[in-house]
């Protein structure tokens, strides 16, 4: 089972391991190479950063950030998502804890 929260500066060595061992595409792999795991997310107002936990280790993460857009005239709050990372024998089941 895995426990879900919002992630925390003293998290940033290990998420930046998380994503070094878990490179993004098939044919090629694509890793940002980045000091500070929460400089996107900085970036944004509303940005937010959620670990999934697995007897204490990070297993994988999710960002997302709140924005308002308009969609058919309207103006709509949304969540935009990005630096979706998991442990590649986590990857199946963890989208069912995540969301």
């Amino acid at each position: 089972m895995f426990n879900i929260r919002e992630a925390a500066v003293e998290d940033n060595e290990e998420l930046l391991r998380l994503e070094e061992k878990s490179p993004q595409g098939t044919g090629i792999s694509i890793v940002i190479d980045r000091d500070d795991y929460f400089y996107r997310s900085s970036l944004h107002d509303n940005g937010k950063v959620l670990i999934a936990e697995e007897d204490g280790r990070i297993v994988g993460v999710m960002a997302y950030a709140l924005k308002d857009v308009l969609i058919g005239g309207e103006k709509e709050r949304v969540a935009y998502f990005y630096d979706l990372r998991g442990e590649v024998s986590y990857r199946r089941s963890m989208k069912r804890g995540l969301f």
